[in-house]
């Protein structure tokens, strides 16, 4: 097994040997002279990094959107229709949001708004029974129920919602048979108009600019130094019809007296014929509680006989 081994080693011993230049690519890139655009080999993209396949994309998407508009956009204008506003037939205002076809969770959000004075059937007493159901949801600046839903995944699904809930608040406030709330005031706390707080503020700086600095009390209330003198002549009379009868209540009177002996008498009475009183035991805390334990399991186990092997 050896001999053919040894025959192979000995062939490539006596071949001459190949001598090889091993240059940098700086060297050959330097010494080579400019290459022609024609015989330069074709571009590999596959040799751009991430980044760079993703800057082409974008700029894609841009060139796209680009044509788009040049050569598609125009065409919608033969699909235009004069705008006709809602009948009563349609109380109902929906609004979406898209984004273009790209998926985005808002994308699902369906807001509805509707007056209840519009809807079929509704008296002013279901109106207002209505927007007290309603709550926060009422805005009493623009009379109109606003509500939305995107608990569910699809629009379909939200607006369905929205629609039950609606029907469920019309079957409830036309109901007469139930509760009209009545007694109940309609909140409008949760109102924060920007045209209210303006005028508010207007209000404010109206008042500010008043001789009595806003504080709207009339002349008789302020406290001038005639009023003062006439305060305290009023306080000085009163204090006089008081004293007397202050000096009266305050002087013990005799059965005052005697009511206070038989007071002590009776808890005296009560001394004597009390029962005798009892030990006090301490209260122990649960510490003390274990450690005692403890000390009962050592003195029985020291009681008990050993056995002797």
């Amino acid at each position: 097994m050896a001999t053919p081994m040894k025959r192979v080693c000995i062939r490539a011993a006596s071949r001459p040997a190949v001598l090889r230049s091993f240059t940098s690519a700086t060297a050959r890139h330097a010494s080579s002279q400019p290459a022609d655009p024609d015989t330069l080999p074709p571009l590999d993209l596959s040799s751009l990094p991430s980044l760079a396949h993703a800057d082409l994309q974008s700029h894609r998407e841009l060139r796209a959107l680009a044509r788009k508009t040049t050569w598609e956009m125009p065409l919608l204008a033969s699909l235009r229709r004069p705008f006709q506003p809602p009948t009563a037939a349609q109380p109902l205002r929906w609004r979406y949001t898209a984004y273009m076809g790209e998926m985005h969770p808002a994308s699902r959000k369906v807001v509805l708004e509707f007056a209840p004075k519009d809807l079929e059937g509704m008296t002013e007493k279901a109106a207002l029974k209505m927007a007290k159901l309603a709550g926060a949801r009422w805005d009493p600046v623009k009379e109109v129920v606003k509500m939305s839903c995107e608990s569910f995944e699809t629009q379909a699904m939200n607006k369905k919602f929205l629609v039950d809930t609606t029907r469920r608040l019309v079957k409830e406030a036309l109901n007469e048979e139930g509760d009209a709330f009545e007694d109940v005031p309609l909140d409008t706390r949760h109102v924060t108009n920007k045209r209210m707080l303006k005028r508010q503020k207007g209000l404010v700086k109206a008042r500010l600019r008043r001789k009595d600095g806003g504080t709207g009390f009339p002349e008789e209330w302020k406290l001038t130094d005639e009023r003062r003198r006439e305060l305290a002549e009023r306080r000085g009379e009163v204090a006089k019809l008081e004293t007397p009868e202050m000096q009266a209540l305050q002087a013990p009177s005799e059965e005052g007296m005697e009511s206070e002996t038989h007071v002590q008498e009776v808890e005296a009475a009560m001394e004597a014929s009390a029962d005798p009183e009892v030990e006090f035991t301490p209260t122990i805390s649960g510490l003390d509680a274990i450690e005692r334990a403890l000390e009962l399991r050592d003195k029985e186990k020291a009681a008990e006989p050993v056995m002797v092997e």
